[in-house]
């Protein structure tokens, strides 16, 4: 998501304005494309750090999700989340925040993957995560 909601930094040189920056969203629609997004297990997860905001205004820009934030969350929605799920979600808003930092450069490769192999890996990686994270659910 961080990936393709960035907008890469150009280098602009010579005269004229700067153009507007363009998210790679953005850019593959205009040209008939269609992103290549992995599986997600625990899809839930994924829709309630979205509703508590993938990022918190912080300082000197965006920072991760408080702790607080997701408690408060809790309290008002009337959601109860295991200890796994809050540190998924809250880890869910540090990878957000490091993965637009890093899609910020122009040849920033996707973190999604690219070949069959890649693809392949990604769904071995996400069988082991999904095992993981029921494991967790367990304890």
């Amino acid at each position: 998501m961080a990936w393709l909601n960035t907008a890469p930094d150009i280098e602009h040189k010579g005269p004229g304005k700067k153009p507007e920056p363009v998210t790679r969203l953005q850019a593959m629609k205009s040209r008939g494309e269609h992103p290549l997004l992995p599986p997600v297990s625990h899809r839930y997860l994924v829709g309630w750090w979205l509703e508590i905001g993938p990022t918190l205004l912080a300082g000197m820009g965006e920072g991760p999700i408080s702790w607080s934030e997701i408690a408060a969350w809790q309290k008002l929605t009337a959601n109860h989340l295991e200890h796994w799920e809050a540190q998924a979600i809250r880890r869910m808003s540090r990878e957000f925040l490091s993965q637009q930092h890093e899609a910020r450069r122009l040849n920033c490769p996707p973190p999604c993957a690219a070949s069959e192999e890649q693809a392949e890996a990604r769904v071995r990686v996400a069988g082991q995560f999904k095992a993981l994270m029921s494991a967790m659910k367990k304890d």
